[in-house]
C-alpha cells in the first residue's frame, strides 16, 4: 500500500496563536488600507526615498497578510487520496471559486452604482444656483428690468474665482452685458449652446473654455427683441474635488472588500482541504 510520508511534522498551533491570528490579519489589513489611502490622497508625491518606502511598505503588508493567512498543519502518514476524493476536491474548489467570484462581482457592481449615483447627484446639484439665476434673469427681462440691474458690476475671473457670473447675450450669441471674464474678455460661450437653448428654451452644460477650467453653465432663452439669452455659470473646481474624493473612498472600500473576499476564499479552501478524509494534511482525530 502506497502511503504519504513526512519525516518532519509541524507542531500544532497553540490556542493563543490561534486567537491572535485573526487579530493580526485585521490589523495588517487596516494598516495596509491606511497607508494606501494616504498614498493615493497625496498621489504618492514626495522624494524618491519616500515613494520607495511607501510602495515597499504596501508590498511588505501584502506579503505579511499572505504569510499570516497560511495555516500550519500536521502531516502524518496516510493513504493516498482516492479518485473520488480528488473529484470532490476539484468540485469543492470550483464551488469555492465561483461563490467568491460572484461575491466580488456583486461588490464591484454595488460600488460602481454607489459612485455613479453620488457623482451624478454632486454634478446635477452644481447646476441649481445657475438655474435659479438664469430663469430669474429671463423672467425679469420680460418684465422690463434694465440690463445693468440684472448683471452685477463686480467682475468674476473665470480662471481664478469660484464665484457665480451672469450675462445677457443677444440672439447671435454676442455679449450685451456680462461680469464673467476670461483673459480680459467677456465669457466666450460656444455658439452651439445658444443654438440648443434657443430650440429647447434652456440648456445646462459643462463648459471647458481652457484646459483646467470647467464651468457649470446654464443658458436660458429670453425671447425678447434685441436680447436672446440669460446666462449664469460658476466653476466646478470644488465639485470635482469632492467627486475625486468620492472616487478614492469608493475605490478603497471596493479594494478592502475584494481583499476580504479573497482571504476568506483562501482560508475556506484550506479549511475544507484539511478536513477531508484521506487528505495528507488532515489532523488526526
Amino acid at each position: 500500500m502506497n502511503t504519504w510520508s513526512d519525516p518532519v511534522a509541524a507542531k500544532p498551533q497553540s490556542a493563543l496563536a490561534a486567537r491572535l491570528r485573526p487579530v493580526a490579519l485585521a490589523g495588517n489589513l487596516l494598516y495596509f488600507l491606511f497607508v494606501l489611502h494616504n498614498g493615493l490622497e497625496e498621489r504618492f508625491r514626495g522624494t524618491r526615498v519616500e515613494q520607495v518606502a511607501g510602495i515597499g511598505a504596501l508590498f511588505l503588508f501584502t506579503l505579511n497578510l499572505v504569510l499570516i493567512s497560511r495555516r500550519p498543519a500536521w502531516r502524518f502518514p496516510g493513504r493516498r487520496p482516492s479518485r473520488t476524493h480528488i473529484k470532490n476536491t476539484d468540485a469543492m474548489i470550483r464551488r469555492n471559486f465561483l461563490t467568491h467570484a460572484a461575491a466580488a462581482l456583486v461588490i464591484t457592481l454595488l460600488c460602481g452604482l454607489i459612485y455613479v449615483t453620488v457623482q451624478q447627484n454632486y454634478r446635477m446639484s452644481a447646476n441649481d444656483p445657475q438655474l435659479q439665476q438664469a430663469r430669474d434673469m429671463a423672467r425679469q427681462l420680460g418684465s422690463g428690468r434694465s440690463l445693468q440691474s440684472l448683471v452685477p458690476s463686480d467682475s468674476v475671473d473665470l480662471r481664478e474665482s469660484l464665484g457665480l457670473f451672469r450675462g445677457i447675450y443677444d440672439s447671435g450669441g454676442k455679449p450685451i452685458a456680462c461680469n464673467g471674464y476670461l483673459e480680459g474678455k467677456p465669457a466666450p460661450i460656444p455658439a452651439g449652446v445658444f443654438t440648443r437653448a434657443g430650440s429647447q428654451g434652456e440648456d445646462a452644460v459643462t463648459w471647458q473654455p481652457r484646459r483646467g477650467i470647467r464651468m457649470a453653465l446654464v443658458v436660458e432663452a429670453a425671447r425678447l427683441p434685441g436680447t436672446g439669452f440669460a446666462v449664469a455659470g460658476r466653476s466646478l473646481a470644488e465639485v470635482e474635488r469632492r467627486i475625486d474624493n468620492l472616487g478614492w473612498m469608493v475605490f478603497l472600500v471596493w479594494l478592502a472588500c475584494l481583499i476580504l473576499i479573497g482571504l476568506h476564499g483562501f482560508l475556506t479552501h484550506r479549511r475544507q482541504e484539511d478536513s477531508r478524509p484521506g487528505s495528507p494534511v488532515a489532523r488526526p482525530s
